[in-house]
């Protein structure tokens, strides 16, 4: 999440003190992230140093490893390994980008999933059930805070190059707010296409917003056969088959996400019989997704688009979106930039402390905040929550309780939902001025006062959003659909043609 230091604006009444810088924090940012290396491994010592440098990682987050390139890393290796990371890693960091090709897999886990829970054959299946992530269509935006989970991302390519050009990629997404098409496509393959009703479902939900299609290629008008070719200004391209042509024939925008449901994508070699995932991210995809075993065809273990994009949409990482849309994602590999953030907004003002409003903090943003709970803390020096430590003022409030629209009382229905996110210590006045967000925090002027350092900043930091997305949908009813959990899943291990 990129973090924006607030511009200095003239507040009425009388003023003392210094002003205060202000960030706005609405996910998971590059200070809470941690870059995984492998020091024997070339291609992963470039992509990281890269990494680190191009997203502003703190180098005390920046995590050399050393173990053996193959594309399978044992349990008995891994472990240690684990044990390693986990010592050196500060709690506020959230999430991890693994900068190698292989390995791919812990045994029977995806290595992303395996960083992210510890290795665990609850979330091994194969044809069955696997654990669920308590990550899943959450609303919140601390991962490990909350659950302690660090959702991973394995930043990979056939070369050094190409796993820099999804780099750049992600970059170069952030804040665009992206206005292109989305394909999603059900096929003759009945076995890939469990996700219709996700992908149906979202088209439905983004209609005004993105342009999102859902196409049946069973029936023979079906404008594209089954795949795309030559298209301009890819988003998301959703498949149900086991090798994708004409990939490249494709353009990609800067933060789009492709994948398709089969046995093998998430095993990175051309061996398989079936397409790589990474042949996404190769002809320009910001991010992919494959499993790296049998899985057979629960669409809980791959990615529901009818999920991914409420949070993708409301500005959320591609780590934070793409992980949310998995329900068991034990067997599944995530490919790409993980802080690829098209959709993130722009916030900017400043804090002071107001004498003529009962001495307290007054901070004014010049753009609205997403509904939800947020902290408010006083930090000295770095980004994002660098500097903002144990024993700092930290004080909780919650957008959908106290909002006031130009003065008049916030919604009932909203404010008895989110009454809980409230500090019962600290009374917090939020209003709506056109366009722009005033927070008076009283108790609180003594953060803007004399003794301020230079270098004082306030993080507003989204804790969680106020509503969840929709609910994962059922396909009960349809015996072409999602099977049900109870219902006896099939193998994808044989192309369909």
């Amino acid at each position: 999440m990129a973090l924006f230091f607030l511009i200095l604006t003239v507040f009425w009444g009388s003023l003392l003190g210094m002003a205060i810088p202000v960030e706005v924090s609405l996910g998971i940012s590059s200070s809470e992230v941690a870059v995984v290396v492998n020091i024997v491994d070339p291609q992963s010592v470039i992509v990281g140093e890269a990494y680190a440098s191009k997203r502003g990682i703190p180098a005390s987050q920046v995590i050399s490893l050393n173990f053996t390139v193959a594309q399978n890393l044992p349990r008995a290796a891994f472990l240690p390994l684990k044990a390693q990371l986990d010592a050196a890693l500060p709690a506020s960091v959230q999430a991890l980008v693994l900068t190698w090709l292989w390995p791919f897999s812990v045994d029977c886990m995806s290595v992303t999933s395996a960083f992210a829970f510890g290795f665990n054959t609850s979330f091994c299946g194969q044809c069955t059930p696997t654990a669920p992530s308590p990550f899943f269509n959450s609303t919140s935006t601390r991962p490990f805070t909350d659950f302690g989970v660090r959702p991973s991302f394995l930043l990979a390519g056939w070369s050094a190059q190409s796993a820099l050009r999804t780099l750049e990629a992600g970059i170069a997404a952030d804040g665009t707010h992206p206005k292109g098409d989305g394909f999603a496509f059900r096929t003759f393959d009945v076995a890939r296409s469990v996700r219709f009703q996700e992908f149906q479902l979202a088209a439905a939900e983004m209609v005004g917003r993105v342009n999102q299609t859902y196409e049946d290629c069973r029936a023979p008008n079906c404008s594209d056969w089954g795949y795309l070719v030559n298209r301009k200004n890819v988003l998301t391209y959703w498949q149900s088959i086991a090798r994708v042509a004409n990939l490249t024939t494709n353009t990609f925008l800067p933060g789009a996400v492709g994948d398709h449901l089969t046995s093998y994508g998430g095993i990175l070699t051309n061996t398989s019989g079936q397409m790589p995932c990474l042949e996404f991210t190769e002809a320009g995809a910001t991010a992919s997704f494959g499993t790296v075993v049998e899985p057979c065809n629960f669409c809980q273990k791959f990615p529901d688009p009818s999920v991914f994009w409420p949070f993708y949409y409301a500005g959320g990482t591609l780590v934070e979106a793409y992980w949310k849309s998995v329900e068991w994602p034990g067997e599944g590999l995530f490919v790409g930039e993980p802080l690829a953030r098209p959709y993130g907004a722009q916030i900017a003002g400043m804090a002071t402390m107001n004498a003529s409003l009962g001495g307290a903090l007054l901070v004014r943003l010049n753009h609205t905040l997403p509904l939800g709970q947020y902290a408010l803390r006083m930090c000295s020096g770095g980004t994002g929550v660098v500097g903002c430590g144990v024993g700092v003022v930290e004080v909780k409030f919650s957008v959908a309780l106290l909002l006031e629209e130009e003065g008049g009382p916030a919604d009932d229905q909203g404010a008895a939902a989110a009454a809980a996110f409230v500090s019962t210590n600290t009374t917090t006045i939020v209003k709506t001025r056109g366009g722009t967000h005033e927070f008076l925090f009283p108790g609180l002027a003594h953060l803007a006062g004399p003794q301020a350092a230079p270098d004082s900043r306030i993080l507003l930091q989204c804790l969680h959003l106020a509503a969840a997305a929709p609910a994962h949908p059922t396909s009960e009813s349809d015996p072409d659909g999602c099977p049900p959990i109870t219902s006896a899943a099939v193998p994808l291990t044989e192309p369909p043609f």
